[in-house]
């Protein structure tokens, strides 16, 4: 598919960048059955279980296509020049909030508070995730979480459309994710990014040293961290050349006076990424589900502007 072809579809907001993929993918032995039961799937846990289990080498953010051609077509050279592998126009990509740390997350909240015990983050991993999928019956707590939850599905069914997606420097995805991806929600990684802008303004260098170091966990990465965000030069700049503002009627993950949308502060913090409670949960994958697919819409309108004034 074509980068014009892309944004003339009426289900922009639903197109999944790892069907695209699987699409020009040709498989093999157990995988053609896979994949044909992934597109004949309607059901976001099953399909998200499918493609985890049998093509994690599919993911968008590692395969020249459709998603590479938008970020050319929608991001200045200049910053894209961050973001190459080997000075080659394949791009390094992120998924913006990542599914797997926040239902590990999630699920470890509301296992805690059903069964008035406490369970740490690492016992419960997609391999768990997929074996209580395949037998929710044993499992009562995953079934009311995951299993009878509309809101999950929904935020499942919207991880790899273009509203998630960004093109960032090698290594950053992982760095900034943390150990367990208990990071990995892209509202966090902006507030460490805006105080980043806020100290170099300052010019202290130990200072923002310290906030590259925060951000991405990982010493290795800063380097190419602090040259792609010094290229866009401001905190403003970073965000009208990503598209993370509201337009309009539009939600996004930064209000018009360039603060970050004041729900996500007031859930948790950097320092704090672990949500409160069930309904925060739920509350929270409700809001970040709309900010994709009304990001994907601003992604469109710009582009659809670029294409009048060629006109």
């Amino acid at each position: 598919m074509e980068v014009k072809e892309f944004f003339k579809d009426e289900n922009i907001v639903d197109f999944d960048f790892v069907g695209e993929v699987l699409k020009r993918k040709n498989v093999r032995g157990e995988k053609i059955f896979y994949k044909q039961k992934y597109f004949e799937s309607k059901n976001p846990i099953e399909k998200y279980i499918i493609y985890k289990t049998s093509f994690k080498k599919s993911d968008p953010d590692i395969n020249n296509g459709l998603l590479k051609d938008i970020y050319k077509e929608m991001w200045d050279d200049e910053i894209l020049k961050f973001c190459t592998a080997d000075g080659k126009e394949k791009y390094y990509s992120d998924t913006m909030t990542s599914v797997q740390g926040l239902i590990n997350s999630f699920y470890k909240k509301v296992f805690s508070a059903e069964n008035n015990s406490r369970v740490k983050i690492a016992d419960f991993s997609f391999e768990l995730f997929k074996e209580m999928y395949e037998s929710p019956s044993k499992n009562k707590v995953f079934k009311n979480c995951f299993i009878d939850n509309d809101t999950i599905s929904n935020f499942i069914k919207h991880y790899h459309t273009l509203g998630n997606y960004i093109p960032v420097p090698f290594g950053f995805n992982k760095a900034r994710s943390g150990a367990y991806a208990s990071h990995d929600m892209w509202d966090i990684t902006l507030m460490k990014i805006r105080n980043y802008y806020l100290i170099k303004e300052q010019c202290n260098f130990s200072e923002k040293q310290k906030a590259i170091l925060e951000l991405l966990h990982f010493y290795d990465t800063t380097k190419h961290t602090k040259e792609w965000l010094d290229k866009f030069g401001s905190w403003k700049n970073f965000v009208d050349k990503n598209y993370l503002k509201k337009e309009g009627q539009l939600d996004n993950y930064i209000n018009d006076d360039y603060t970050i949308d004041s729900f996500f502060e007031e859930k948790h913090s950097f320092e704090n990424p672990e949500l409160k409670s069930k309904d925060d949960y739920l509350e929270y994958f409700e809001k970040v589900t709309k900010i994709i697919e009304d990001r994907t819409k601003i992604i469109k309108n710009v582009y659809d502007k670029k294409l009048e004034e060629k006109a």
